[in-house]
């Protein structure tokens, strides 16, 4: 069956090109001319019809009054209608009005082509206008004309299914006085009194101080950040992943060459006991648990006899709990039990299940038990928990070949919310303690006049799935408290479960102590999935997990869609939080060599990996920068090392190992020099927001999230991560950049304002901060946390904002360039192009109703925001509305910057930080890592940098030993290929 998709044009005279091509004329006014008169083509005069794909008839039509331009599509199709040429001036500003509507299934929008002459050369693309409303709508494009481009077309771009455009009084008008338009003054305004006195600033460090263990391991302060000691004396963590089973795999050459490099802490997997019900993880192959530990331990330390190890203890129960105990088991809301693979022999218990605690308490004992009868107990440094879905704590997904139909699989992979009996309970019990047994007010929360302590229930998935506005989830709604408590229950029974595990390690093994910690907290991955994966992987760090003496350390991997030649090293975790509170972090870097074979994972494929051996180089010493200048750990993962011969592949070559000799070399001395912060800039990420977000796998969950890390990261100095309400735990930064920050109760925004005015600094606040009260969804709520004026456009469309002010300092170096636009290079084309769950990709010729769906899924966002405020300078506006969507304001003690969009892209970030007095290190869009005595920077594109350091000093290339500069505040960085270089930063030798 053929669909039909019309493109409607009504209209006014465009007046011709060629009555208009001298000079003295470019700037007069032009509106679109679609009368039917003496025109015979189905187009209307000076306008004609590009078409890519598809069956595509112009006709000409009378509508009432009007003339209408019509294009019928059937089928797919993609078309461009196209203006005649329009003479213009370079370097001069217009404004392109129009009418416009939509109905159906298709992407459209207007956008200028500039020329260099009438000849239809190679054009310089415009900002776009998306048109997205179902009503008649004026839009108004700000136009600012090319140096060196003389003519300009305007281009109607339409793509997609079925459906219907309208495009009415299409007028381009010169608007000489456009850069000015949005140069408000820039003075500092005067202090709302409503702020209140100055807050009183904040210790420096007000990290725990703990003191090492005589004996045996432990964490404490050392030189500014957590470390690990042994006996007293500090360690460098690097470690590798000897993932094996096999005893003789495990001394093979990937082993050796590890140990030669100085890599001698070997991370192991580790089972617990099940006899012959549970032989997980290829114990079953090489024998018993404790015996296959036992043999590859021993034949290490014959092989390597300053070996140490880390075990990686296996909490998962077996499969034969399916049928033994369901009630167990993370089950749909009709029963469906979650399942892994046939073969594996695992299954997946709930997180609130009691046997499943008690079972992995009584094993880990047992098994400490063993090793402490063991020779080489003292060679063991710690112990980490490996839970749920690849043993990161994460929610489990079903596995195709454990059902008879794909819908049942599509169906458990939508799920939210574990049904378990084993969670109901948990979640009755936490209901009963968190509103203190009063029945009254449980009832009253939830607006469930009927419910009992004994009849609560887990909210069904489409209760979960529901929102108030848009996404949002109003806090006022009872319906919205009732799936808050059921995620914060789930969050609690998990952490409660991390802590009984590393309870148990600490006191089985408090004579000679060794580390607890876990392989946990996949936090920013976890946007992969939106909002929807986020709510079923909340960790709750807020809870009690820092405030916990059992636990010393966390382990994760890197994130992995940022981790390309030119990306970033930066972990799942809000990992300076953790380091904030005295927890030492490790690193699992098993990011691929360009010598990897398999493709299993789409962060693993052609431009997300190396392609050379020089670029693998660049990524291993970006990895080793990032871990060096934090204060880290880190363990190197061959994934497909030969599991019974122990030969490597992804570090087969011997240069990998070189490299890993200098780290190692580097990374034990850089325990005696001052590692702590050099960061001036604090980023922070709450993790309830996400409680307030309707449950979907696209949309704000996951793009604000996952396409903000790499633009942070490319800001040109170093910046933290730190989780909301760690906020008054924070040293002074200059900038704060509030991420996701939607929730803020009323009692608390002045708590935030505290925290940027203790030290004069700037806040950067992004699209909705503080929309989210406790009692309420308002732009008012905005207003009061970022001191600017905001009101609420309840709409849906592209967050795309023009730099429109020409004249702050700020703003000056971006003028006419588009920001918070999820459609250009910068924003991670490659991830959208391979990700499973989400998004957006560039609609070509080929185009897809998929293809559109997803755009219109990620890119069109409601509702919008707009800045209201006279005492506020006015930076950029909506290049759909010309609205004000950035904005600055400057009070006496701080200054707010306010983005009513997302994301915000590295050059903004960089020219608000340069505003807020932060040191840009590197104006190249480089990766900058750095502390008190280092410099990492991480370089992609040739060309030569120069480093600016914030005072005189000295410094060493640390790869190559080469003093750099002497008594110097700034020095220049040759690229010719991606590279990373690591200097010493110390203070001038200079008399």
């Amino acid at each position: 069956m053929k669909r039909l998709l019309t493109f409607l044009l009504l209209g006014c005279p465009l007046i011709p090109a060629q009555a208009a091509t001298q000079s003295d004329n470019a700037s007069s006014p032009y509106t679109a001319d679609f009368n039917t008169e003496g025109k015979t083509s189905g187009l209307a005069q000076g306008w004609r019809l590009q078409v890519s794909e598809g069956e595509v008839s112009p006709a000409l039509q009378n509508i009432g009054d009007g003339t209408s331009q019509t294009v019928s599509f059937q089928e797919r199709a993609t078309a461009t209608l196209l203006s005649e040429m329009i003479p213009v001036k370079p370097g001069e500003n217009y404004v392109l009005h129009f009418r416009a509507r939509r109905e159906g299934r298709f992407t459209y929008f207007l956008r200028p082509l500039f020329f260099k002459s009438d000849t239809w050369d190679k054009p310089v693309e415009g900002d776009k206008q998306t048109v997205n409303d179902p009503q008649w709508k004026d839009y108004r494009l700000p136009v600012t004309v090319p140096e060196g481009r003389h003519f300009l077309v305007i281009q109607a771009w339409i793509v997609g299914d079925a459906g219907t455009a309208w495009l009415d009084d299409v007028q381009l008008t010169p608007a000489p006085e456009a850069a000015a338009t949005d140069t408000v003054d820039t003075a500092i305004a005067p202090a709302l009194p409503a702020f209140g006195p100055a807050p009183a600033p904040l210790p420096t460090d007000t990290t725990p101080a703990v003191e090492p263990p005589a004996k045996g391991y432990g964490v404490a302060m050392h030189n500014g950040v957590p470390t690990v000691f042994c006996d007293g004396e500090p360690l460098f963590i690097q470690a590798f992943h000897n993932c094996t089973w096999n005893y003789k795999a495990s001394v093979g050459p990937l082993s050796q060459e590890m140990s030669g490099a100085g890599v001698h802490v070997h991370m192991l997997q580790t089972a617990l006991d099940w006899g012959e019900e549970f032989a997980s993880g290829g114990v079953g192959l090489y024998g018993t648990a404790r015996n296959t530990l036992d043999k590859r331990i021993e034949a290490i330390l014959a092989m390597d006899p300053q070996a140490r190890f880390i075990l990686n203890v296996h909490c998962f129960i077996p499969d034969t709990w399916y049928d033994k105990y369901p009630d167990e088991m993370v089950q749909a809301e009709d029963g469906t039990l979650v399942k892994f693979r046939p073969g594996a022999k695992r299954g997946f218990n709930s997180w609130a299940s009691p046997k499943w605690r008690e079972e992995i308490n009584r094993r880990i004992a047992s098994l400490i038990g063993h090793l402490k009868t063991r020779p080489y107990y003292d060679h063991i440094v710690g112990m980490q928990s490996f839970a749920g879905w690849e043993g990161q704590w994460t929610w489990p997904r079903p596995h195709r070949d454990a059902y008879d139909d794909d819908a049942t699989v599509n169906r458990l992979n939508q799920l939210t919310a574990d049904y378990s009996p084993a969670m109901v309970n948990y979640f009755r019990a936490w209901c009963r303690q968190h509103y203190s047994g009063d029945l009254a007010k449980l009832r009253a929360a939830w607006d469930q006049p009927e419910v009992t302590f004994d009849t609560i229930a887990v909210p069904s998935q489409d209760l979960i799935a529901e929102s108030d506005l848009y996404e949002f989830k109003d806090p006022s709604n009872p319906r919205t408290r009732y799936v808050a408590d059921y995620f914060e229950a789930f969050t609690d029974c998990r952490v409660e479960a991390v802590l009984e595990f590393a309870h148990t390690v600490k006191e089985q093994t408090r004579e000679s102590p060794i580390l607890s910690g876990a392989y946990f907290g996949a936090v920013l991955f976890a946007h992969i999935g939106g909002t929807k994966n986020v709510q079923r992987e909340l960790h709750g760090y807020t809870r009690r997990f820092y405030e916990s003496p059992d636990l010393d350390y966390f382990t994760s991997p890197p994130h992995h869609y940022v981790h390309e030649v030119g990306g970033a090293a930066v972990m799942h975790l809000v990992v300076d939080t953790m380091l904030r509170h005295g927890k030492f972090v490790i690193l699992e870097n098993d990011i691929p060599t360009h010598l990897r074979k398999e493709r299993r994972h789409q962060f693993n494929q052609p431009g997300a990996v190396a392609k050379d051996l020089s670029e693998s180089i660049a990524i291993v010493e970006r990895s080793f920068a990032f871990v060096v200048t934090r204060g880290l750990g880190v363990w190197w993962w061959d994934e497909e090392m030969d599991q019974e011969t122990g030969e490597p592949v992804w570090y087969s070559d011997p240069a990998l190992f070189e490299t890993l000799a200098e780290t190692t070399r580097i990374g034990t001395e850089a325990l005696d020099w001052d590692r702590s912060s050099a960061s001036e800039v604090a980023v922070i990420y709450s993790e309830d927001a996400n409680l307030y977000l309707q449950s979907t796998a696209r949309g704000i969950g996951r793009d604000l999230l996952m396409e903000q890390v790499l633009p942070l990261m490319k800001l040109g100095a170093p910046v933290e991560f730190y989780e909301l309400t760690d906020l008054d735990n924070i040293p002074p930064r200059k900038l704060y950049v509030f991420w996701n920050v939607f929730h803020v109760p009323a009692d608390e925004r002045d708590a935030l304002r505290d925290a940027v005015r203790r030290n004069h600094a700037t806040a950067l606040w992004v699209y909705a901060p503080g929309f989210v009260s406790d009692t309420e969804l308002s732009a008012d709520n905005i207003t009061a946390l970022t001191g600017i004026t905001t009101r609420l456009d309840n709409r849906k469309g592209v967050l795309d904002t023009r730099i429109s002010n020409s004249a702050h300092p700020l703003s000056k170096p971006l003028f006419g360039e588009t920001v918070g636009s999820m459609r250009t290079d910068e924003f991670s084309e490659r991830r959208r192009e391979t990700d499973e769950i989400a998004t957006y990709r560039t609609i070509s010729g080929a185009a897809t109703t998929a293809a559109n769906q997803k755009r219109e899924q990620t890119d069109v966002i409601g509702p919008h925001f707009v800045i209201d405020d006279p005492q506020a300078t006015v930076l950029g506006r909506s290049t759909e509305t010309g609205a004000p969507t950035l904005a600055i304001k400057k009070y006496a003690d701080w200054t707010s910057v306010y983005a009513a969009f997302y994301p915000v892209n590295a050059p903004l970030l960089r020219e608000i930080a340069r505003e807020a007095g932060v040191n840009i290190y590197d104006e190249a869009g480089d990766i900058v890592y750095a502390d008190a005595s280092l410099l990492g920077i991480h370089a992609a594109t040739p060309g030569t940098r120069t480093i600016r350091l914030p005072e005189p000093a000295d410094v060493v290339d640390l790869f190559s030993g080469e003093t750099v500069a002497q008594d110097a505040t700034a020095f220049e960085m040759d690229v010719t290929e991606p590279v990373t270089r690591l200097y010493r930063i110390q203070p001038s030798t200079k008399d």
